[in-house]
């Protein structure tokens, strides 16, 4: 009984999932985004598609043999490069449902697999991120010199985009303020709820310089804007951190047990960590690392060769688009309802047309998380193992 159950799960629970991102990803598509589907895969010339996901997947090959490395200078030898691989695809997949959930799960999977402790394999996991970050902010400073920091500021703030009917309540709520951040633009501004749509204090940046007047006058048509929801002004969620902080530490030093379990696994953690510092292959750890990443730029550029109406690229589109792109990724899961609207915005701030920037990054978007999804739910079959919590904290008790 227990192996039927048990069979069950390994079958039902990576179905569950996919039908679960599936489910995600539609529901939080804008209609526009919706209605954009069917013509952007239409239109598509799947030949380029099919290369985009080619270099995807040699990047995260890539990055498999690179990981490999970090174990090698823990001492740990003769170990699957196709564990790691599964590991990370199961990583990525884990990423779309919790973020930075993946990075446990990645770890979880691979320590058990090839029997290592958790902890250290955790910490290789930590330092190969802080590399990666690295490489994120280099680009992004590089793009920002080149572009302007103004240019990426303004395009990736977190909008959406709404479309409504403007009744006599909604037109009575605004009020028109100066944002001396954009250039002393005027803007308008909700000084109340409306309904769940908005929320007090969102920004309208779309309808400028009009007086509250010519807001009036609108009552009745229907406008598209687009807002930003404001910052909330509670602080309970920091008094929440503080406490449980403060507990935690008090914890740690009254309870020997829970110190010296802290200490441990800290002390494992960093072992992974440094293990960095001692890599027998550094030339090929960082031509791994910089291969991984013009991937991520090559992937994204041939895609666009994939959609109509997509023009040449030069430097500056690329590089604005692909960091807005990476930002909508690390914002929200799998940059799901950000990543075609952020990337939409930067291509249209170049002069494409807003139709074919729309079904690129549609496109763009779809195309690499059904891959994700498919190759990470293929991983959770061929990697063979039975996950649980207890099981993972069991190795870290190993050699």
């Amino acid at each position: 009984m227990k192996n039927t159950i048990i069979k069950i799960l390994k079958i039902g629970v990576p179905i569950a999932i996919g039908l679960y991102l599936t489910w995600f990803f539609y529901t939080n598509l804008s209609e526009e985004e919706k209605a954009n589907i069917p013509k952007t895969f239409k239109n598509a010339n799947y030949l380029w598609v099919f290369l985009s996901l080619l270099i995807a997947w040699l990047s995260h090959v890539s990055r498999s043999i690179r990981w490999k490395y970090q174990l090698d200078a823990l001492g740990y030898k003769n170990l699957k490069v196709k564990n790691m691989y599964h590991s990370v695809m199961i990583g990525y997949i884990m990423n779309l449902t919790i973020p930075r959930s993946g990075e446990f799960a990645r770890g979880g999977f691979f320590a058990k697999k090839e029997n290592k402790p958790f902890d250290k394999v955790f910490g290789t996991i930590v330092a190969e991120r802080v590399i990666d970050v690295i490489m994120l902010l280099g680009i992004m400073g590089f793009t920002s010199l080149y572009v302007g920091a103004d240019v990426l500021k303004d395009l990736s703030e977190t909008k959406f985009k709404k479309e409504i009917v403007l009744s006599e309540e909604i037109a009575s709520s605004l009020t028109l303020v100066e944002n001396s951040n954009r250039k002393n633009r005027k803007e308008l501004l909700f000084t109340k709820a409306i309904d769940e749509e908005f929320t007090i204090g969102s920004r309208i940046i779309t309808i400028e310089d009009q007086s509250l007047e010519n807001i009036n006058n609108l009552v009745g048509q229907k406008i598209q804007v687009i807002y930003v929801p404001a910052k909330s002004s509670s602080y309970l969620i920091y008094y929440i951190i503080l406490a449980l902080f403060l507990g935690g530490v008090t914890v740690f030093f009254i309870v020997n047990k829970v110190k010296t379990f802290v200490l441990d696994k800290v002390k494992g953690l960093w072992a992974g960590v440094k293990g960095i510092f001692h890599l027998q292959n550094k030339w090929a750890y960082l031509f791994h690392t910089l291969f991984i990443w013009v991937c991520y730029i090559m992937m994204f550029w041939v895609c666009s060769f994939a959609y109509e109406g997509m023009p040449a690229w030069d430097l500056k589109m690329l590089l604005v688009s692909f960091v807005v792109g990476g930002i909508a990724m690390s914002v929200t899961p799998g940059g799901i309802g950000l990543y075609p609207l952020l990337v939409t915005g930067a291509l249209v701030y170049f002069g494409v047309e807003k139709d074919a920037a729309s079904g690129f990054s549609i496109l763009m978007w779809v195309a690499q998380t059904v891959f994700l999804v498919v190759f990470g739910l293929y991983s959770l079959f061929a990697i063979n193992v039975k996950f649980s919590a207890s099981e993972i904290e069991a190795t870290s008790g190993s050699k």
